[in-house]
């Protein structure tokens, strides 16, 4: 005679349920005094540079491009990098991890409470203070282009580093690596590869919301001419060296190089002659401030 044993499974837990209690318990592992005191410090570097923007003679300028420099570029990456990479690292240093995955929850869950829980650290600390450093500058119509935009790249960076700490060891340096090499070499001197960034799109939400004009790394500016439009471009020369030059030297122009690109590659090379001459005028007309009075050749 055999007898069948009769076992029963409780019921399984809300999903939303287990996604708070996972999102508490990493949000907590996060909040360690150390890591709330550097990220706050780093957060109210903006507030202090939304100070400072305020007395340029562009402050609406100035301060997107303090967000876009400074804010999505180095503040919000690499909190987010520090939280997000250590997010489920505590938990293995912990002994958590193995408890974690015996419960009845979704493997889904774990890294989704983690960005949940890095999301919430940074933009309380790094976004809440650019979003003030608008107001600090005189430009609140910014605070809400400056909100969206910092939001969007703080989870996509999350989602990011999140990952990459589940699929690699000694993720804070593959990550520094990645900040380093693509987001800020390859990103920015590639407009094709800035599309593929989240720092480069981030960027390009914050100047397409706010309507302005955002230089990359080597100070040059990008803009975007409909087709049958025109625009006017304001072109600016820098003289280098003029301390060695003779009183009567200078610089001229008469044309210059506009790169064309579609869809980020790039298309062609139009040339637009200048209507006049342009001279930058004699060193002893211009600033410069390490000619002496020997320093020149006469002439």
């Amino acid at each position: 005679m055999t007898t069948a044993a009769d076992t029963t499974h409780g019921p399984r837990p809300a999903p939303l349920a287990t996604l708070r209690q996972l999102y508490v318990i990493v949000l907590r592992l996060q909040l360690t005094p150390l890591r709330v005191l550097a990220i706050a410090a780093l957060g109210a570097v903006a507030v202090l540079l939304g100070g400072l923007t305020r007395r340029d003679d562009d402050p609406l300028q100035a301060t997107a491009e303090m967000v876009a420099g400074y804010g999505i570029t180095v503040a919000v990456p690499l909190c987010v990098l520090w939280l997000a990479t250590s997010s489920l690292g505590d938990l293995v240093d912990d002994g958590l991890l193995v408890y974690l995955w015996l419960k009845p929850v979704a493997r889904w869950q774990l890294p989704a409470a983690a960005v949940l829980a890095v999301a919430t650290v940074v933009g309380s600390l790094v976004v809440v203070p650019l979003v003030v450093a608008p107001l600090v500058a005189g430009t609140s119509e910014l605070a809400l282009d400056v909100a969206v935009s910092a939001l969007l790249a703080t989870l996509a960076y999350a989602g990011l580093f999140v990952a990459l700490g589940l699929w690699l060891r000694r993720a804070l340096w593959w990550g520094l690596a990645y900040l380093l090499v693509w987001e800020n070499g390859i990103a920015r001197a590639s407009e094709g590869a800035s599309r593929l960034s989240v720092g480069g799109y981030a960027r390009s939400v914050l100047a397409r919301l706010a309507d302005v004009e955002l230089a990359d790394a080597e100070g040059h500016q990008q803009f975007t001419i409909p087709a049958g439009e025109r625009t006017t471009v304001e072109v600016s020369m820098l003289m280098h060296s003029c301390e060695t030059l003779s009183a009567r030297a200078g610089s001229f122009a008469t044309e210059v190089s506009l790169r064309t690109e579609r869809a980020g590659m790039i298309d062609d090379v139009v040339t637009v002659d200048f209507p006049e001459e342009v001279h930058t005028g004699s060193p002893r007309e211009a600033f410069c401030p390490n000619a002496t009075a020997t320093s020149r050749p006469p002439g």
